[in-house]
């Protein structure tokens, strides 16, 4: 672990000697003396930086470089080669960014840029990560984020809160910290009004824009610790199937069926992971007459009654219990459900991938252990757009609020707070491969691809 009590400046002895000589020796009567010449939060030093391989970031980075990438020994393309450098260089004091914690996209080529080669002849793709993420950018994040998470940073944190929102900032108390940066990065250090000369205005806003910002002092006296307040530790007590959701794209309960006339084509059928709530489609070229029957689990026969409707090719029946509900989702043929209790995905051969609300009123005879009566109502909650081809699969998190869904070439994660796009995979490198289904790290929310 880095030592959060001091700044980047001040990691490396030797580095801190020479911008201790420099702080010594500056003189100026109009500039108040500062360690260091670079920020550790600038707009092109820091988010340019890091964030190259990801739009609008890319973007902007080429605007900054007068039309093209910066030099490709000069990118962000290794988390060792960042560090040194970051360590070692006296222009060079980068703190991390929040991405490090939870956003593995940053660290892929996914947009396929021609970064160039570095002048030892490696071609610049991918950000090259440590040995124990074993290159996977997902376990190299939930790594990282457990790390944050940990008794040891929890317990060392307020030292670094001293330092960039806290005491330590300004003051004697940053300077004994070595902890002081150029005067202009500090909010109100110039007053922009006062400055009559437009050249020089317009030249200090640049300044000020580029050179980076410290944010606002909040604390002008030491962060309290944590204290003794027992947390659960991802890293020592979380197990592998506490700390992951999985999100099946395979399922027994979502599966083809034949229709009673071959000639047909396949109904698709899914069920509740309770058996209280069943679903089935209709066919390729005609209504599927279905019929349920309330099956308990673990039984070899049936008990209750049966329901009985027609379902159309872009249909479906609901059932639970003896009750039955026709929902007409699509307006083509539904090739893929999945559902609990009270929620139904459904994805069609017209591209889209729907979301509804299934309400089950039911009065229940307790001593018969039958309905009397009730009625199954459902609700559109979203239409999902992104896929180009028939969906292929779905699945859904209730707790995570995602919904995953396939097609022939495109692994699609929507929200489900808002309908848009969390996350697109792409499949057309992986024909080979059979995709079973997304792993939600419940810590993070990286989003980890499953195959057979």
């Amino acid at each position: 672990f880095r030592d959060l009590s001091k700044p980047m400046g001040a990691l490396n002895a030797n580095r801190l000697e020479q911008f201790k000589i420099n702080y010594s020796s500056f003189d100026d009567p109009n500039i108040p003396k500062f360690f260091y010449g670079s920020h550790y939060s600038t707009m092109a030093g820091v988010v340019l930086y890091f964030l190259v391989r990801c739009e609008p970031f890319s973007s902007l980075h080429i605007q900054m470089q007068d039309g093209h990438f910066d030099y490709p020994d000069r990118l962000f393309s290794s988390v060792e080669a960042a560090w040194n450098m970051c360590t070692t260089n006296l222009s060079e004091v980068k703190e991390l960014m929040p991405e490090f914690y939870c956003n593995p996209h940053f660290l892929t080529n996914h947009n396929g840029f021609n970064f160039g080669i570095t002048q030892d002849k490696r071609k610049v793709g991918d950000v090259v990560l440590p040995p124990w993420s074993e290159g996977s950018p997902e376990k190299f994040i939930s790594t990282m984020r457990e790390a944050l998470e940990s008794e040891h940073v929890s317990a060392h944190l307020h030292e670094w809160i001293d330092l960039i929102f806290g005491f330590k900032q300004r003051g004697p108390a940053a300077v004994e910290a070595h902890n002081v940066f150029y005067y202009l990065t500090y909010p109100g250090a110039v007053d922009l009004n006062d400055i009559e000369d437009p050249s020089i205005k317009a030249a200090t806003i640049l300044q000020i824009a580029h050179f980076g910002q410290c944010p606002m002092q909040i604390f002008s006296y030491p962060h309290v610790e944590r204290g003794n307040i027992p947390i659960q530790s991802p890293i020592r007590s979380s197990s592998s199937k506490g700390r992951f959701e999985m999100l099946w794209l395979v399922s027994k309960r979502n599966s083809l069926f034949p229709s009673p006339n071959s000639s047909n084509g396949n109904a698709v059928i899914a069920w509740s992971k309770s058996r209280r709530v069943m679903a089935c489609s209709g066919a390729e070229n005609g209504c599927v007459e279905v019929r349920f029957f309330d099956v308990q689990e673990g039984s070899s026969g049936v008990a209750g009654k049966e329901t009985a409707g027609v379902a159309s090719k872009s249909s479906l029946i609901l059932s639970a219990y003896s009750l039955m509900a026709v929902l007409r989702a699509h307006t083509d043929k539904i090739t893929c459900m999945a559902l609990n209790d009270s929620v139904l995905v459904t994805g069609s051969e017209d591209c889209t991938v729907k979301v509804w609300r299934v309400f089950v009123k039911a009065d229940m005879d307790a001593a018969q252990n039958r309905v009397l009566s009730g009625c199954i109502e459902t609700r559109s909650l979203a239409s999902l757009y992104g896929h180009v081809s028939k969906v292929l699969s779905v699945a859904f998190s209730a707790n995570a609020g995602l919904v995953v869904s396939t097609s022939i070439d495109r692994c699609l994660v929507h929200s489900l707070d808002d309908g848009h796009i969390v996350q697109c995979f792409s499949l057309l490198e992986e024909k080979e491969k059979r995709l079973r289904g997304i792993r939600l790290c419940k810590y993070t929310g990286c989003l980890e691809k499953v195959y057979d």
